[in-house]
């Protein structure tokens, strides 16, 4: 990480790359492929990569929890949680083709800020987020 000249931190390609690799060392461990994304504080793809075996839908799903986790500045399973009961505002969010309410998405911070976000999907709901959530936790 590093500062830029506003002090803003930012979220580098090297610790996205780093976090990636604990994503998959994480899935080895739990017997799932994974795809994952890591996101910068915009929600903009700052790393990506989809385990050999990955489903063909994963890629679209671990982008999207990344982004939503950025956006909103929370886990997507808070959000799913937090919107269950209000279909027609997710629907709206949803239909824009990127926002992505399930579980797996887990913001990453750096001294409580939020400087990004991380996105897994290949397995249950559960297990992409204890993969998400053991790589921001270490």
């Amino acid at each position: 990480m590093y500062s830029t000249s506003r002090n803003r931190m930012s979220l580098t390609l090297e610790l996205a790359e780093k976090l990636i690799a604990k994503a998959k060392a994480k899935s080895k461990e739990m017997d799932v492929i994974m795809s994952i994304a890591v996101v910068d504080d915009g929600g903009h793809l700052v790393a990506f990569e989809r385990m050999d075996g990955g489903r063909w839908h994963t890629p679209m799903l671990a982008i999207g929890k990344a982004y939503t986790s950025a956006g909103f500045r929370t886990t997507t399973d808070a959000l799913q949680k937090r919107f269950k009961d209000r279909q027609g505002f997710v629907t709206s969010f949803v239909g824009q083709g990127k926002f992505v309410f399930i579980e797996g998405g887990v913001p990453i911070l750096e001294n409580d800020k939020v400087i990004g976000a991380i996105g897994v999907s290949g397995g249950t709901g559960q297990q992409d987020k204890e993969c998400a959530e053991a790589v921001v936790n270490t």
